[in-house]
């Protein structure tokens, strides 16, 4: 219903739980209900799916259900997959050079130097400088490793080389940015390729 509200009159989430709990005095959200509709707020009003701090939740979402269930690979097949337009910047792995991308730019989550990425956490900041040291992903179907374990290598799908890295508990890229889950990818590893 807050949600609604919100959608409807364009409230903040302070003015829209203040109009519910003006109807309904035992209404009492919780932190984490609240965060959601700051991210809802954030989104003006409407799912943004390529929103970033929205591809975080879904990503954090989705880590809490394999850390409780260990259904790794329904996990990442169901929530995950990486459509390459020609109009995105997209990656390939650096040593066979196959014609397939790994991934697109969107698939890519920017992030400043040794900040925590979080869903509830702005992930990049005006004036701060942005990591070059490594990717930070989302799993995707190709990575095999990480619909078997909590945590190990990635290698590239065509030729086997070691790209990068997982951990569905989380762990930090070489900038010092605390990410859980993290799935790493080496900068030295994959070739960037501009649009088409």
């Amino acid at each position: 219903m807050t949600a609604y509200i919100m959608h409807k009159h364009h409230l903040s989430v302070d003015e829209a739980l203040e109009f519910v709990k003006a109807q309904r005095k035992l209404v009492f959200p919780n932190a984490g209900f609240i965060a959601q509709l700051h991210l809802f707020c954030l989104m003006n009003w409407q799912l943004d799916e390529n929103n970033l701090q929205y591809r975080l939740y879904k990503l954090y979402t989705t880590a809490k259900q394999v850390q409780k269930d260990k259904q790794f690979a329904v996990v990442v097949s169901t929530f995950f997959t990486d459509e390459i337009t020609p109009s995105q910047f997209h990656f390939k792995c650096k040593k066979c050079r196959y014609e397939e991308a790994l991934f697109s730019e969107m698939s890519v989550f920017p992030h400043d130097v040794g900040k925590t990425l979080h869903w509830n956490i702005n992930a990049c900041s005006i004036g701060n400088p942005i990591c070059n040291q490594g990717l930070l992903i989302r799993p995707l179907p190709w990575m095999q490793e990480a619909k078997e374990a909590t945590a190990g290598k990635l290698n590239c799908p065509h030729c086997g080389a070691k790209i990068g890295s997982f951990d569905w508990n989380g762990s930090k890229c070489p900038c010092g940015a605390r990410m859980e889950p993290i799935f790493y990818i080496s900068v030295e590893k994959v070739d960037e390729v501009p649009p088409n």
